[in-house]
């Protein structure tokens, strides 16, 4: 039984650890900090202010998008690409992200 229980074990944690490479999966982690830079989820037609952001709400639907942006991920497909086609898909779904602190380079 031991034998069995290990070769399991072993691919349970292969996928867990693919499956974090993933470049939405990774990028929905951030997408909130980018360098020095900070923002928000608020509903498309809010203020732009940071009074309007609703992290929390908007979570679910990020949620969504890493799910169906997933298995659309290639070999190269780099986190630029991944957070764009993140924040084109919330927009899709009612939400855009507000820059509320810092400054963006690029």
């Amino acid at each position: 039984m031991k034998r069995k229980f290990v070769p399991f074990v072993f691919s349970a944690v292969v996928l867990a650890s693919c499956a974090s490479l993933n470049p939405y999966v990774r990028e929905s982690k951030y997408i909130l900090t980018y360098f020095r830079a900070k923002f928000c989820w608020v509903p498309i037609g809010a203020e732009s202010e940071a009074s309007s952001c609703q992290n929390q709400a908007a979570a679910p639907r990020l949620a969504d998008c890493v799910e169906e942006l997933r298995p659309t991920a290639g070999f190269f497909t780099g986190e630029e690409r991944a957070r764009q086609d993140l924040s084109l898909c919330m927009v899709r779904k009612g939400w855009r992200l507000l820059h509320i602190e810092g400054v963006i380079l690029g």
